[in-house]
């Protein structure tokens, strides 16, 4: 059978297995092949896996790159690389039984809960290890809205107003948008037809947020971040 040969850093090559139908990559608890890492979406890529093997990427802020090119949808060849997040996944196919000198058969199963344990904090950077710790919380008690001007604010299980007088200030009249918890994500949602909301510079109405997602509401800028 095809397999995926993911690489970490600072961790040994693991392989996994790739079973006929649909594979979803992601940081996600219903992921089939987790990769917990905040840069990771929850729904990150799918695999479709058959006669060949396709690779879907499944709109990520991040994205996903083969080869070192950001692709949307691509059928992979033996031996192709993808990057998704800090992770390296490199694709075997079913006649492909060497991979670096050694056998596919050989290499260690990667298994996600390894990846989450305390002593895969050794050598991190402090940066690095307080990403990871974060990465370990609920996505409703890390996310947080960055400001301009340094300040933060953690947005938790509730919903927060935007406008004039509103739980964030923003130039006009009344509530203008609102970031809601919708069961596992943020959620923003503009209200009235003239406010200005973007995300990523495009104009939206009711958009998930991902890490990383630039917030513009009215005259003010944030930045998603968990």
């Amino acid at each position: 059978m095809p397999t995926l040969i993911v690489r970490q850093r600072r961790r040994p090559d693991r392989a996994w297995p790739l079973q006929a139908g649909e594979v979803l990559i992601g940081r996600g608890e219903g992921a089939d092949l987790p990769l917990p890492n905040v840069a990771v979406s929850r729904r990150h890529a799918r695999l479709v896996v058959g006669r060949s093997t396709v690779l879907h990427d499944l709109d990520t802020h991040n994205g996903t790159r083969v080869n070192g090119e950001r692709v949307q949808e691509v059928t992979l060849q033996s031996g192709d690389r993808i990057q998704v997040g800090p992770f390296e996944l490199i694709f075997l196919d079913d006649k492909t039984t060497v991979f670096g000198a050694k056998l596919v058969a050989n290499y260690p199963r990667y298994f996600a809960a390894a990846t989450a344990r305390g002593d895969a904090t050794f050598h991190l950077s402090k940066e690095e290890l307080q990403a990871h710790l974060r990465g370990l919380k609920p996505l409703s008690e890390r996310a947080r809205l960055l400001h301009e001007d340094g300040r933060e604010t953690l947005l938790g299980a509730r919903s927060w107003w935007f406008g004039a007088g509103q739980d964030l200030e923003v130039r006009g009249s009344g509530r203008v948008a609102e970031i809601r918890w919708d069961v596992d994500h943020h959620v923003l949602v503009r209200h009235g037809w003239l406010a200005r909301v973007l995300v990523n510079g495009r104009k939206v109405k009711n958009v998930a947020l991902e890490p990383g997602d630039q917030v513009e509401v009215g005259d003010r800028r944030f930045k998603y971040d968990a």
